[in-house]
């Protein structure tokens, strides 16, 4: 009877370093990662997991591709400051439910303003 109390108190104790250590790998790759959203006026946003280490220019590249979009036409910010290629989620203070903004690049125009018919 002894015998067979300490071998499911083990078991038990094998059980449960199993669970912490698949919490620890979740864990993990919840530091490594990071999920925003990604929103465009007249657009469905969309959510992306990213590495914390990645350049975001990827990310550019895969909302555009997915909407079908030209990349050098869209600037994208966040929190009003203007998110370049080279920089990462770490470098810019990006945390899980973030929102990257998307906007249409308005360069160009300005021909003087009167137009005579």
């Amino acid at each position: 009877m002894k015998m067979q109390d300490e071998k499911l108190a083990q078991g038990s104790v094998t059980q449960d370093t199993e669970a912490k250590e698949e919490e620890e790998e979740e864990e993990k790759h919840r530091r490594r990662h990071v999920t925003i959203r990604v929103q465009k006026e007249h657009a469905n946003d969309i959510v992306m997991k990213i590495k914390r280490d990645v350049r975001l220019g990827r990310m550019m590249l895969v909302y555009c591709d997915h909407l079908r979009l030209e990349a050098a036409a869209l600037r994208f910010s966040f929190e009003g400051r203007r998110v370049q290629e080279w920089d990462t989620p770490e470098g810019i203070g990006l945390e899980d439910g973030d929102i990257i903004d998307v906007w249409s690049d308005m360069s160009g125009g300005g021909g003087g303003g009167v137009i005579s018919l």
